[in-house]
């Protein structure tokens, strides 16, 4: 299928400096896009330059643990990991929208903490990967 959405390995992250939370799930299966895996999703993250955040949700595939509109919900549904990703995701908006806001550092730290964790965060303050904070939790 990767041949009828050329687009896609087309795509430039050369010039996307703006600050940007990318979120990907572990278990996201692209082949139907690529064949390289799950970490094709975290490009936006790695081939940008600027500041940016990689929120990886463990267990989590395409819809990161939602079911969009589907009733009942399907069985790989998680209340938990979509409740965290509200929680981390509203708490990035905060800090990059009200500067000193020590929302999205307390809310790492918080996912870092967890007995069981829902994911890990890395972050990256320049052009390039070199001396990147990277927060992790288990893996």
């Amino acid at each position: 299928m990767a041949e009828q959405w050329p687009i896609i390995g087309a795509v430039d992250f050369s010039t996307m400096s703006a600050p940007a939370l990318v979120v990907v799930g572990d278990k996201d299966d692209p082949r139907h896009f690529t064949d390289r895996g799950p970490d094709w999703h975290a490009d936006a993250y790695t081939l940008a330059p600027g500041p940016k955040a990689l929120l990886t949700l463990f267990g989590a595939e395409h819809g990161l643990g939602g079911s969009p509109g589907t009733t009942p919900p399907r069985p790989r549904t998680n209340p938990e990991r979509v409740a965290a990703l509200a929680r981390l995701t509203t708490a990035y908006l905060r800090t990059q929208l009200h500067p000193g806001s020590p929302a999205w550092p307390k809310a790492c730290e918080a996912l870092t903490t967890e007995t069981d964790p829902v994911g890990r965060v890395a972050s990256k303050e320049g052009p390039t990967r070199a001396g990147a904070a990277d927060q992790r939790t288990r893996s």
